[in-house]
Parts: structure tokens; sequence; C-alpha cells
């Protein structure tokens, strides 16, 4: 695992995805005696790398429980206190955890790859990875994306070529190993994930400002589609590729990227400008609706071209006078934000589901307002 990750360029045996990177081991804990000691023990490895500044956390293990199997939100918060703790604590540092999907030919991935499904501010710092054999297609041991298809990609794992998964260490490293290299041949799961996370390091390389955010969403948007056209329940978002991912520092790519993310906050200013424009025309409270529409410009910058955006919507709201010169309410949008580069074929869209809340409050001529959302795109 560890070699597919970083292995050195140098001539010799294998070169890891990203050669360059720094790795620091974790060892897991030995197995407890209850399920709950089991989970504060893992909590507390991972704390401990949290503690230590590791960012990007390859996990090629999992328990044989999978999401959606009868288990409920409150019961896995309730269950796993260390686990989810630690997960938590790695999110609020920005850092994200690469989990494998797991290998008893599930519809639905493991528990710990899963966990964006029970605790979902976890899902900009989290990538499932199932695994594809030689040919490509989904390994036949191999747990599907399934509900994590969100936040799932595939990479190569190796397909099983004699009896049950368990004997598929092909060398066990005696004398020598494979060919005298000291290497063995394994498939697995485990072996797909450090392929995603040797990507993840290089993403970081490529931008060292980015939040997790951008480099999970950079590492899947450029995954190639596999399976059924569009996310499926299967690939998730397809096949790692890394050549497309560092395709984006090319400045016309790059640039897309750029303005996508220009083009988002374009839509977001658009409702900010809605709830505004409510809060300042006043009237009577209760439930109200809206459509609303921008146009948006910029000139050339360093990392991207010049762009145009036009945002299209609805939002719908309801809100009360907390007191005579006191309003609150909260609305729900969705928004859709097109833009094109000045001069060039090259373009995107932005679609976004936000649920905002907003507040002003009036004093003689001073009128003050405030607004906060949260936005799935």
């Amino acid at each position: 695992v560890a070699g597919i990750i970083a292995a050195a360029r140098d001539g010799l045996r294998v070169q890891g995805v990203a050669y360059d990177a720094e790795l620091a081991a974790f060892r897991l804990p030995p197995e407890g005696t209850s399920f709950l000691e089991n989970d504060i023990g893992l909590g507390l490895a991972i704390q401990d790398a949290v503690d230590r500044g590791v960012r990007i956390m390859n996990n090629s293990w999992g328990w044989d429980f999978y999401i959606g199997d009868g288990f409920s939100k409150a019961e896995i918060l309730e269950g796993l206190p260390g686990q989810i703790a630690a997960f938590r604590n790695m999110a609020a540092a920005d850092g994200i955890m690469i989990f494998s999907t797991g290998n008893e030919e599930q519809a639905q991935p493991n528990l710990q790859s899963g966990m964006p499904f029970y605790v979902p501010e976890l899902q900009a710092h989290w990538l499932a990875v199932t695994a594809v054999g030689p040919t490509g297609e989904i390994a036949s041991y191999a747990n599907h994306c399934g509900l994590a298809a969100e936040w799932c990609l595939a990479a190569p794992g190796g397909e099983v070529t004699t009896g049950d998964f368990g004997d598929q260490i092909v060398s066990d490293g005696t004398n020598g190993g494979l060919g005298g290299s000291g290497l063995d041949i394994k498939a697995g799961t485990s072996m797909a994930a450090p392929h995603v996370t040797g990507a993840v390091a290089i993403a970081r390389q490529m931008f060292p400002n980015a939040p997790a955010s951008g480099l999970t969403r950079l590492v899947l948007a450029t995954a190639t589609d596999l399976g059924e056209t569009g996310l499926d329940d299967v690939y998730g978002w397809g096949l790692l590729n890394l050549e497309n991912m560092a395709s984006v520092l090319d400045a016309e790519a790059g640039s897309v990227f750029a303005n996508g993310a220009w083009a988002a906050d374009e839509g977001q200013s658009a409702l900010i400008e809605t709830l505004t424009g409510r809060l300042i025309a006043g009237g009577p409270a209760g439930a109200w609706a809206s459509v609303l529409g921008a146009h948006g410009e910029h000139d050339a910058t360093p990392d991207a071209y010049g762009a145009d955006a036009d945002t299209f919507g609805v939002v719908a709201g309801y809100d009360m006078a907390a007191t005579e010169t006191t309003r609150i309410g909260a609305a729900l949008s969705m928004t859709r934000t097109d833009f094109d580069e000045d001069g060039l074929d090259n373009g995107g869209r932005v679609d976004a589901l936000t649920l905002s809340g907003y507040a002003a409050a009036r004093k003689g001529v001073l009128f003050a307002d405030a607004s906060a959302g949260v936005s799935y795109r």
C-alpha cells in the first residue's frame, strides 16, 4: 500500500503515484474485547495522525458492515463515538480521508468508506474507492460505490485469478519475493485506495492552498466515466484519471476550473441580492416566492480568462417580524449559473440548492441586514 502511494522514482522495482510524498505510518490498535473498545482505539489512532499533522490519510481497512444495512444515523453516532470524533477533527483540520470500499462482493460499501451517508458534513473530506480489474470492469470481489456514489470512484485493484479472495497473495515475500524483488502481487480495494491517495497528494502539490473540498472535487470530476452514463452506483464518478487531473494545470483547463468557482460565487451573490431586496422592501411577513436573475462578467486574471455568467433561479421563503424593528426568516432556492469564457469555446454550468437564513433590523434611517446559508452543488 505504501509503495503504491509513494515508492521512490529510482529506476528500481516499482514507482509510487506520488513518489515525492512524505509518508507517516500509524499502527491500528489490536482488536479489543468489545465493539466500543475497538472504536475508541481506532479513534485514538486517527486522532494521533491528525495531531501530528497528517492531512491526507489512506485507509485500506474497514469493518464488514455496509451503509444502508439497517443502521440508523442515531445508532451510528452512538455506537462509533471515537471514530466519528476523530473524523470530524480531521475534517475541521481540512484533511482528507480515503477509504477502500471492501472486498465482500456487496452492492454497498463498508461502513467507514460510506461514513458521510451518516455524517454529511464529512463528504467534502471523503473519498471511497472501489476496484477495477485488468479489463477495466468492476473487480469480482469489490464492493460497489452504492449509496456512497457521490464521493466514490474506482482505481486499479487487480483481479482474483485463483480460488478465493484470500488466495491472492501470489508471493509471500520469502526467498526474495516475486522475481527476487522482495515484492508481492496482491488484489483488493486495499490496493485501489492508495492509487487515489497518491492522486490526492499530487493534487495538493498542484494546488497547495486549495481547500480539501477543492481537491476531492478535482479528483472526482476528472475521473473517466464508466458504467452507466454519469454518476452510478457501481463506479461512482468513474475511473481515476491522473492525466485528466494533471491537465488542469494547462492554462485553458485550469481557467475553466477557476471560472467555475467564480460562477458559483456569482450565483450566490444573486441570491443574496434577492434576500436583501426582500428585507429592504419590507411588506407583510409570511410566505413569499420570487424568481431571480443576474448577469456578471470579469476581465482576465493571472489564473483565468475573462468570462460572462448568467444566473437564473427561484427562491421561496418564510419570514416573521421578531419585533417592530426586526425581521427574521428562512429561504430555499434553486439556481443555475452558466458561464462562457471570452474568445474560447469553453464554459460550464453550476447548479446549486441553497438553504438560507436571513435577518434585518431598522432604527430610524439606519438599516442592517445579514444572511447565511449552506449550498449543495
